[in-house]
């Protein structure tokens, strides 16, 4: 927010500030006062951002330019609908390529281990140990639908009963990976031509 007095503003810079600013004019102060809204980084909230004072929102808005730029805020209130848990945190949203290396860790080094929920949870259906079972070994599995030979090991999704956790876990990798991958269009890129 700006304020500058009425004389110092001709009518050409006000149209060009109308571009870029709100305008308020007050006629009994002979002030005009120049607003700009800012657009922040994207905040999950169950309200309106809108509602809050503009000291809470300048706040929210600190806080989320404090953080890294794949970091989302997320302001969930009591009061609200869907606030019966207040929930004030962020979601670190990760590449591709670090979702492939934490499973790639749980193979090995870092084993996944069971979590006890909390108690406000409700109960769910699945619950696994670990986010994708992976099987490796030196020797090819008999009864897999499907698997890889990468550097003396195969690789194929550990076999389950009931709800298919790994396959689903799997598929949704496979979809993640084909909205990063693009294809180079024709459309815009140069032709080259080598008469001989």
């Amino acid at each position: 927010t700006l304020e500058l007095p009425a004389e110092s503003v001709g009518p050409e810079q006000l149209a060009n500030l109308q571009k870029d600013y709100e305008i308020e004019y007050s006629s009994e102060r002979k002030r005009v006062k120049l607003v700009k809204n800012q657009i922040g980084r994207i905040v999950i909230t169950n309200y309106d951002p809108a509602s809050l004072t503009n000291q809470d929102r300048k706040r929210l808005h600190d806080e989320a330019n404090e953080r890294a730029d794949n970091d989302v805020l997320v302001d969930i209130r009591s009061g609200f609908e869907g606030g019966e848990w207040p929930l004030h945190g962020v979601f670190r949203l990760r590449s591709f390529h670090n979702v492939l290396n934490f499973i790639g860790q749980s193979l090995d080094r870092s084993k996944e281990f069971p979590v006890q929920k909390h108690f406000k949870t409700p109960a769910v259906r699945e619950n696994p140990d670990s986010s994708l079972g992976i099987m490796v070994t030196a020797w090819e599995p008999e009864d897999s639908e499907l698997s890889v030979r990468h550097n003396g090991q195969y690789y194929w999704l550990k076999p389950e009963t009931g709800y298919q956790w790994n396959r689903e876990g799997f598929r949704l990798l496979y979809q993640v990976f084909q909205m990063t991958v693009s294809e180079l269009g024709t459309k815009g890129a140069p032709v080259i031509t080598i008469a001989k």
